[in-house]
């Protein structure tokens, strides 16, 4: 194929007139390789999570940033909301000594790493941190 141009030719449906349309099938290869390269990952209906996008952001920065409590990793560095993080393991203590005292930690972070997959899924890219930080 290299650099020669494929003559494609359409018909106009209104004037059955043909009209000749030229590809560079380089850009064409190049086009259907990042195609075939594009993760895709089937959804099933799962809800999705996004990041904010940037164009967004640039219209009001706080608009959209946690402003007391983060819950997943997108917002994991931010340290205005780490104070929160105490409560966090006081809600904890509260739900495995008072809510569920036959069950031990242990027990919930066998069924939190069974949903790992499922949760990192959720998130509409890759999410590249440790099992450990993710699940805690």
């Amino acid at each position: 194929m290299g650099q020669q141009l494929q003559k494609l030719r359409k018909m106009n449906n209104t004037e059955d007139e043909g009209i000749e349309t030229s590809l560079d099938m380089d850009w064409v290869t190049s086009l259907e390789k990042k195609v075939s390269d594009t993760k895709f990952r089937a959804r099933n209906r799962e809800p999705t999570i996004y990041r904010v996008p940037y164009i967004l952001k640039m219209v009001d920065l706080e608009a959209f940033a946690p402003l007391i409590v983060s819950l997943g990793p997108y917002n994991l560095d931010k340290g205005h909301l780490k104070s929160m993080n105490q409560l966090k393991w006081k809600y904890l203590k509260f739900v495995l000594e008072e809510l569920n005292p036959r069950m031990v930690l242990e027990d919930y972070l066998i069924r939190f790493k069974d949903l790992e997959t499922q949760a990192r899924v959720a998130y509409s890219e890759e999410v590249e941190i440790a099992a450990t930080v993710f699940l805690k």
